[in-house]
């Protein structure tokens, strides 16, 4: 669970100060919403107020331990059921009706509860009332049992969606999926089945990783009810547990059921195109558009085919409202797709003496650049010193620290920076490389690294963060500089699923140190991770604003600033930042080049 954000903290965010005011004071965000929470609970003069402003924040996160502490103050103080300062209009704020569904389960009214929050989810899908709420409210032993067969279709087709696939979950969001499994399960041993509860369990387990488990209720379904449901749940299954060629089949039985219908098809030539196999895909999807021509996903998808970069052709496509032409775009795009190359002065020399079979052991430079040229330039020369000299130091001074950090990485040696702590254990260093190896793929990197996170615990900071300066050895054919990038990358990604709350945690103290020490490769590293736990817990997104705004003013007077199109790009894409925020960071991103 999350701990609330304690007065302390807020009173050091409500002194940082922004350009317009006060960060704490902006409209709508956690730290206002708490302080008119508390205040309306502790005058009670006006609950209904400050319970507006409770439902907001739990819409942020329902889960949240203190937020709920919270709601129970708000009930006992009113003295009983809180739906009565529930506004009731027909301009219905999801927030407040996610909070009358918690009155009708606290009341005992499961069905009609479970029912609304489907609503209120479908109207605000960022919203995880369904995985927090809805999770605890039903795994009470014979609570789910208890639904009408329409309320846990409702229940269940709804949850179905909300999830990526196994390998793309998170360990919190997989934790989530099993149990939704397991619920799904209990319920059709308790009730009988329809294909589309069915159809929603398997792709449940699926989704879960619960391979087995899905594949035996999906090959049920089809001795029982064949149909297009039951042979595309069971398809996708094998899809997923890596089985292409018995997928296949099982898409095909599904297509042959309706010769108007494409949907299989898709799945079909989506398998094939999940794996690479662009041939195959390409057969399918040309059937396809001969089922339905200009449909709109196999004409893209088919273009990516014979030319799986991007193309004009695609840029066409994607220009002309073509929803998959702009995900495959988006898939190859920066932080999406790919790692920005490393571009340092230092970086390009010793590559181009590294080329010729030369070894550089001097190098003058107007600028201090990232410590980092040298850790990458230790793994393409090894045991080799180059001395490294600075004709100008920029104001402030890069190779300090921004704040005082929890963690020191770097240490002086005359000019330069060089690593402070001890090399990690091997086996921390070999799940790193682990991570780091093979096509990049940002979602599939933040979920591999919160198992990571999970496996290695918040005790494994210090070791995580020496991997930082001690990376792994460079593999075959790989740029060092690059590699020392990724490897960074990996590291934030899984320090920043170290444990679970904020204040006080491991993994904020590791992250703010990489952000606000001398500054290196590894800021844009902790600049990238901070932005999507932001985006998946926009109730530290000011916190992440305010230690951004830090580094921003510490922008060294010259030299290149390796970091800062990252800085400008994510920030600008936090929550609760306002347009003219975000118009003026976007316009210093493109002025920057």
């Amino acid at each position: 669970m999350n701990d609330v954000t304690p007065m302390s903290e807020l009173r050091r965010v409500l002194d940082t100060g922004a350009k317009g005011g006060s960060l704490s004071m902006r409209q709508g965000s956690a730290e206002m919403d708490y302080l008119m929470a508390r205040t309306g609970l502790a005058e009670q003069k006006d609950l209904r107020h400050g319970l507006d402003h409770l439902s907001c924040l739990l819409a942020l996160d329902p889960a949240h331990e203190e937020w709920n502490a919270l709601l129970a103050e708000y009930e006992r103080a009113h003295g009983g059921d809180l739906e009565t300062l529930i506004p009731t209009s027909e301009q219905r704020f999801f927030a407040h009706e996610a909070l009358r569904a918690w009155c009708r389960a606290r009341r005992g009214e499961l069905d009609p509860a479970v029912r609304l929050l489907c609503d209120v989810v479908r109207a605000k899908p960022s919203a995880n009332y369904l995985e927090t709420w809805a999770l605890d409210w039903l795994e009470r032993p014979g609570a789910v049992e208890d639904l009408t067969p329409e309320t846990a279709a409702l229940l269940f087709m709804n949850a179905l969606p909300r999830f990526s696939e196994a390998k793309a979950l998170t360990a919190t969001r997989l934790d989530q999926a099993r149990r939704f499994a397991a619920l799904v399960a209990r319920y059709l041993r308790a009730r009988a089945s329809t294909p589309e509860l069915a159809m929603a369990a398997c792709g449940l387990h699926r989704k879960a990783g619960l391979f087995d488990e899905g594949l035996a209720l999906a090959r049920s379904a089809v001795q029982q009810a064949p149909g297009w449901h039951s042979h595309v749940a069971e398809g996708l299954l094998l899809r997923q547990a890596g089985r292409p060629d018995e997928a296949e089949p099982c898409f095909r039985r599904a297509a042959a059921l309706d010769p108007k219908d494409v949907t299989a098809l898709l799945e079909l030539g989506d398998t094939w195109f999940d794996l690479e196999r662009w041939d195959k895909a390409a057969a399918v999807y040309e059937e396809v558009l001969a089922r339905e021509p200009g449909h709109a996903w196999a004409t893209a998808s088919l273009v990516w085919c014979r030319a799986p970069k991007l193309s004009d052709a695609l840029d066409r496509l994607a220009k002309a409202g073509n929803r998959r032409a702009q995900s495959l775009r988006w898939r190859q795009s920066w932080y999406a797709g790919s790692l920005p190359a490393v571009s340092d002065a230092t970086a390009k020399a010793l590559r181009h003496a590294s080329s010729k079979g030369s070894t550089l052991k001097s190098l003058a430079l107007s600028d201090v650049e990232a410590p980092s040229n040298l850790v990458a330039a230790a793994l393409v020369f090894p045991g080799v010193r180059i001395d490294v000299a600075y004709s100008h130091v920029a104001t402030p001074d890069p190779r300090e620290p921004v704040a005082p950090v929890a963690h020191v990485l770097w240490k002086r040696d005359g000019d330069v920076l060089v690593p402070a702590v001890d090399p990690p254990p091997p086996d921390v260093l070999a799940h790193i490389a682990e991570l780091a190896t093979g096509r990049y793929d940002a979602e599939l990197v933040w979920a591999r690294a919160s198992r990571l996170a999970r496996q290695l615990g918040p005790s494994s900071a210090r070791a995580l963060l020496a991997c930082v300066v001690h990376p792994p050895p460079l593999p075959p054919e790989r740029d060092a500089f690059d590699w020392v990038f990724r490897v960074q990358h990996t590291v934030a990604c899984t320090l920043a699923h170290l444990d679970a709350g904020w204040d006080g945690s491991a993994r904020r103290a590791a992250l703010m140190s990489l952000l606000h020490g001398p500054r290196d490769w590894s800021t844009e590293a902790a600049i990238v991770a901070l932005a999507w736990l932001a985006r998946e817990q926009p109730w530290i997104a000011l916190d992440v604003y305010a230690a951004f705004l830090m580094l921003d003013r510490a922008r060294p007077s010259s030299g290149g600033v390796c970091y800062e199109a990252a800085l400008l790009h994510f920030w600008s894409g936090l929550p609760g930042m306002f347009p003219a925020e975000r118009d003026e960071l976007g316009q210093r991103l493109a002025a920057s080049g």
